[in-house]
This record gives C-alpha cells, sequence and structure tokens, in this order.
C-alpha cells in the first residue's frame, strides 16, 4: 500500500484574498530587495537619511531615475515614507 500521508488539509480561517495579494506583491518586489542590497541602497539609506533620490543616488553612484524608481517601490511597499509629506498626499510622494 506504500506510506500514504493520511494528515487532511483545510485553509486557515483568517486567511482572506488580501493576504494572495501580500504574497504576490512580496513576490514581485523580491528583486527589488536584491537590488538595494547589491546596491548599498538600505545600507546608504540607513545611515544617511532622510535623502532625496537624488542625494542616494549620489552616495551610491547609482543613476537618480532609477533610485527614485525604486524608492517609490519602497514607498509602495510601506518600507519609506517622505519625511515631509506633500498636502494632499498620504506621505507616499517621493
Amino acid at each position: 500500500m506504500g506510506s500514504r500521508s493520511r494528515l487532511r488539509w483545510i485553509p486557515i480561517p483568517e486567511s482572506t484574498d488580501t493576504d494572495s495579494l501580500n504574497d504576490i506583491g512580496a513576490t514581485a518586489a523580491a528583486p527589488l530587495v536584491v537590488i538595494g542590497d547589491e546596491l548599498g541602497l538600505y545600507e546608504t539609506f540607513d545611515k544617511a537619511s532622510p535623502l532625496t533620490s537624488g542625494g542616494l543616488a549620489e552616495e551610491t553612484d547609482t543613476a537618480e531615475r532609477y533610485v527614485r524608481e525604486w524608492l517609490r517601490s519602497q514607498a509602495a511597499g510601506g518600507y519609506v515614507i517622505n519625511a515631509r509629506p506633500v498636502a494632499g498626499f498620504d506621505g507616499l510622494h517621493l
């Protein structure tokens, strides 16, 4: 008969569609985490924040346009916020 598992699996009652969307978002953000780590963006940002995208780009010798897009992705994920929010925005305006 073999060693068939007798375990029965059920969904976690608290699990929602939002959990699935969070998982998808985390998967999509993974490459940006690697990029941020390899370019030293996290380390520099941690040591010298608050910084503008231009300041972070200068400190890491990276193109400002790419740093700005990276920061926006980090803001969308809730990892960074603007130090001084602009009126009409929720602190994620970069």
